[in-house]
């Protein structure tokens, strides 16, 4: 129980640096004007037919492919520094203990990227507030844009196969555990390649996945076909785009993001308790 609570303080101390760290604001306030471009949308065309919309797209937020992109360079901001260590880490370390302070990391990440898709709803709710209304089914609004595309000019996209095979609360729900896990997965993938290098391999990593999700959207689905979809976790951030087939499913890529969560997460602890700790410019 003690070591629990030595975690959650060292994880809970990141946070109290979101106040004075300019990257957290840039990152908020972006993802922000980017739900307002892409529901926006949504709310007018509502307004204009007169009939309420449901929240049930979340997992669409990001439906456009450049949007993806530009998400991957936010979150690779938001973790860049990662493990989070500064001037006062290696006097942390020695009071606390190398485990307990690298699980304080992990669980920052986890509960970090947590924080980010409730924003993301929280944005979406208030973005879509002047007409909605919850029900059990995905409502007329995002069923016409679905089907009818031309008569809408906004910049969400709906999958027409994921509302006929889904009800809206379960993609819904779906959506939430994308939007929580790939930036929870960019997150570890930045903590892990940061550990083992005591540098900034991470970004260089982050960077890579973030080039393969352009990659693939526009280039290496010509050549490879659909499966390269299978090594490029940032685009399920829209789980539209893990649609089955040569695609993972929506559940292959929900225990995909999972299990590569649990290995790099295992991995940096490991790392981290076994290698010397040496305070420098860039990382440990």
């Amino acid at each position: 129980m003690r070591n629990m609570r030595t975690v959650l303080t060292c994880a809970h101390a990141n946070f109290k640096k979101w106040v004075v760290e300019p990257k957290i604001y840039v990152v908020f306030l972006v993802s922000a004007l980017m739900m307002v471009w892409t529901w926006e949308g949504v709310t007018r065309y509502s307004l204009q037919v007169g009939v309420p919309v449901t929240p049930w797209g979340l997992a669409f937020s990001y439906s456009n492919t450049a949007m993806i992109v530009l998400c991957g360079c936010l979150l690779l901001l938001f973790y860049c520094n990662a493990p989070f260590a500064d001037g006062h880490t290696p006097f942390v370390v020695i009071r606390t203990g190398r485990r307990n302070w690298i699980l304080g990391q992990v669980v920052y990440i986890i509960e970090s990227s947590f924080v980010y898709m409730v924003f993301h709803v929280v944005c979406m709710l208030l973005i879509l507030s002047p007409n909605l209304s919850f029900s059990s089914d995905w409502g007329s609004v995002l069923k016409t844009i679905a089907q009818y595309p031309l008569d809408y000019t906004g910049n969400l996209y709906p999958s027409d196969l994921a509302l006929a095979q889904y009800s809206g609360p379960m993609y819904g729900l779906i959506g939430a555990l994308f939007l929580w896990l790939v930036p929870c997965f960019v997150g570890m993938v930045v903590l892990f390649f940061n550990v083992i290098s005591g540098r900034s391999l991470g970004i260089a990593v982050g960077g890579v996945f973030i080039f393969l999700s352009y990659f693939v959207f526009y280039v290496g689905s010509m050549f490879f076909g659909e499966k390269i979809y299978w090594i490029s976790p940032l685009t399920w951030i829209c789980p539209a785009y893990a649609s089955g087939g040569p695609r993972p499913t929506e559940m292959e890529g929900l225990c995909v993001l999972l299990i590569a969560i649990v290995v790099l997460a295992a991995g940096s602890v490991i790392t981290v308790c076994k290698k010397d700790m040496t305070m420098q410019k860039g990382g440990l």
